[in-house]
């Protein structure tokens, strides 16, 4: 809580996402977006997101499964879930929403 005081409330997010492992030796929200979807994450899709906030419980176990190409079906109710929370919090409207839990993942590769 100390920590967080003097800072604005976006600032310690922006830390996090930004120190966080997405993946074994994979650190940062930017090198994330860049492995799983070659692009910069201020252009990811709201799905591709919440994929990205999926793995942060278990980075090296996702990023494993990920590796196998093994999206389970939890795996991708866990994503829809977290779309659904974003819409809850007003971050997506119902449009975007219906889009996004339409959408396919498409991932880098190579």
């Amino acid at each position: 809580m100390a920590l967080e005081a003097p800072l604005p409330k976006p600032r310690p997010l922006a830390i996090y996402l930004n120190i966080a492992e997405w993946g074994p030796g994979l650190h940062g929200i930017g090198a994330a977006a860049r492995h799983y979807f070659g692009r910069d994450a201020r252009e990811l899709t709201p799905r591709e997101a919440a994929f990205l906030a999926s793995v942060i419980p278990s980075p090296a176990r996702f990023h494993a499964l990920f590796e196998r190409g093994e999206m389970t079906e939890g795996w991708l109710e866990r994503i829809d879930a977290i779309l659904l929370r974003m819409a809850a919090f007003g971050q997506l409207g119902e449009d975007e929403l219906m889009e996004a839990l339409q959408q396919p993942l498409v991932f880098a590769r190579g």
